[in-house]
């Protein structure tokens, strides 16, 4: 029999004044590959542990709770950890070469509190890290948990909160996730509620390194940010404009902030954007260079079929007016429900389609939702320091709205639809909506409605959807 005691620190299944563990009947634990099961005392902080199954094991002693972190004779951080009601099995280790083991928790914890103004229900929570591994086999040294391969490409974990999810409470419910004590760049926080699609994302530190203590707890309120390859630019500027509020990105779709200062250019209705690379005026990143349409149909197989990063998403499609030929399809980013026409589409609450290129929790804005920004108070600037809200500049563009809430639309120019080239940078900005004109011949089919900014006038337009332009996203 051992006697286990777990040290003051982070709380395993059960909440104690926000610092002490408790012991339950069915833990379990191994000891040098053997398993022990609890027998908790009236201070639930300790238990008598008897032999379960596997060898009786000999001085010294090398613990770990849970058991099924002992993996073929090495511990292992699993991908996949499970919701628990008030608490987490966060994992724990204890040396002796006595009978009696005192437990410490060896990776940090994130106590996340979400509420239902946030999500109504929760299946998954995904954290990844833009640089080092999160789960896999690890050793003790110093009292934590290290990752053996800490630049693997196992960099998420995910919380299961089962079939059926959990609701979040108005006052917010707090779900407990164990990472590794490292330092982590851009650590990434997603929600999903249908257990496959995350819908809401959050950076914990917007755009910067975090590091984490083993047997700590770090805090953290929910909030939807604008997370783009990873790196979180907060949480998006509200614009209250035509009796609503509508939360706009911080930065244009597909920024870099050293590739792609203002964002890529897109084909409307395509999910992977082109552009101009870092300050160069022309376009380098054209692989293949000029290819003739595509029909919409092969279109939307190459998207199934092929991951981001493929060979066909960064071609330019070269074709004037509709870049996939045939006749416009008027959905292809905003699928609402019940909208049978194009004029609808505008009407109806819009409903982000696979092929919008927004990140997750975000969409393209639609024609009304454009045109309430730019009923707003707007000027054109020159040399502005800074690109959609983050430092990088100097640009020209436009600004909307009274301080502190403006948005910046830098002129980030277009990709023409009969010269394989970028033009007008600086000096002209097109940015794309999901809507399409609700009437016209032939060419209105081929075009789609977009704000058209320039140092002359700012004004809602339409353009053939071959060409590349801007996408500033809204929160959904």
């Amino acid at each position: 029999m051992f006697t286990a005691q777990i040290e003051q620190g982070f709380t395993r299944t059960v909440l104690v004044d926000g610092v002490k563990i408790n012991w339950e009947l069915k833990d379990e634990i191994n000891i040098n590959g053997s398993i022990y099961s609890a027998m908790p005392k009236a201070d639930a902080t300790k238990a008598d542990f008897f032999y379960s199954s596997g060898e009786i094991p000999k001085s010294p002693y090398y613990a770990i709770y849970p058991a099924s972190l002992y993996v073929s004779g090495h511990f292992e951080l699993p991908s996949i950890q499970t919701y628990i009601v008030g608490g987490l099995n966060a994992p724990m280790y204890a040396a002796s070469v006595m009978e009696s083991l005192a437990f410490k928790n060896i990776c940090a914890i994130i106590a996340l509190s979400v509420k239902s103004s946030d999500i109504h229900n929760i299946k998954k929570i995904r954290v990844s890290s833009g640089n080092c591994a999160m789960c896999g086999s690890f050793s003790i040294v110093e009292n934590k948990a290290v990752l053996d391969t800490p630049n693997a490409i196992t960099n998420k974990i995910i919380l299961d909160c089962g079939s059926k999810g959990v609701s979040p409470t108005k006052e917010g419910t707090v779900f407990y996730i164990a990472i590794p004590a490292q330092t982590y760049k851009n650590l990434i926080i997603e929600l999903s509620e249908d257990g496959s699609k995350y819908s809401k994302a959050m950076g914990t530190k917007a755009n910067s390194d975090i590091t984490v203590a083993a047997n700590t707890v770090y805090k953290f309120n929910f909030e939807q940010h604008y997370v783009e390859n990873g790196i979180s630019y907060g949480k998006g500027i509200p614009i209250e404009a035509s009796s609503t509020t509508i939360v706009w990105a911080p930065v244009n779709c597909g920024y870099s902030a050293t590739d792609y200062k203002y964002g890529r250019l897109y084909q409307w209705g395509r999910k992977y954007g082109q552009g101009y690379r870092g300050d160069d005026d022309d376009f380098p990143d054209k692989p293949g260079g000029q290819q003739k349409s595509v029909y919409l149909e092969d279109y939307q197989n190459r998207l199934k079929n092929h991951p981001d990063g493929n060979s066909y998403n960064g071609k330019f499609y070269w074709y004037q007016y509709n870049w996939y030929g045939g006749s416009g399809d008027s959905k292809l980013w905003n699928t609402a429900s019940g909208a049978n026409s194009a004029y609808e589409i505008e009407k109806v609450v819009p409903t982000k389609s696979q092929y919008d290129p927004c990140p997750t929790g975000w969409r393209v804005p639609t024609y009304y939702e454009m045109n309430a920004l730019l009923s707003l108070t707007h000027s054109w600037v020159t040399e502005k320091d800074f690109v959609a809200g983050i430092t990088s500049g100097p640009a020209n563009g436009g600004i909307f709205g009274s301080s502190p809430n403006q948005v910046f639309l830098p002129a980030a120019g277009r990709h023409s639809d009969y010269y394989d080239q970028c033009e007008e940078r600086n000096e002209e900005g097109y940015y794309w909506t999901s809507s399409v004109p609700n009437s016209g011949g032939s060419f209105y089919q081929e075009s789609a409605r977009l704000l058209r900014l320039n140092s002359s006038h700012f004004k809602m337009s339409y353009n053939t959807r071959s060409l590349g332009h801007s996408i500033r996203c809204v929160r959904e």
